[in-house]
């Protein structure tokens, strides 16, 4: 893909998981410089989390233990809603 533009940032979308190779070309009045990075980019595939039941009773004294699994260290979790036992 080659992307000529007059602007100083520049973004790109991929659109399917995998490992990509960038180059930067850049040139003025004065010359031109060119960067490859190899295998620069690694874009991974979200994971396919599965927390069982689509419905959970519990109260406030109660815990679920929530695992984003192998190879992620984080995740973000909100119940959406207030519930009173």
């Amino acid at each position: 893909m080659v992307i000529h533009q007059l602007f100083r940032i520049l973004r790109h979308t991929y659109a399917s998981a995998g490992t990509y190779t960038v180059s930067l070309i850049a040139s003025n009045v004065n010359g031109a410089d060119s960067l490859v990075k190899i295998e620069y980019i690694v874009i991974t595939t979200l994971p396919n989390v599965d927390l069982g039941s689509d419905t959970l009773n519990f109260c406030n004294t109660d815990s679920v233990l929530l695992d984003a699994g192998l190879g992620y260290s984080e995740y973000s979790w909100s119940s959406g809603g207030v519930y009173y036992c």
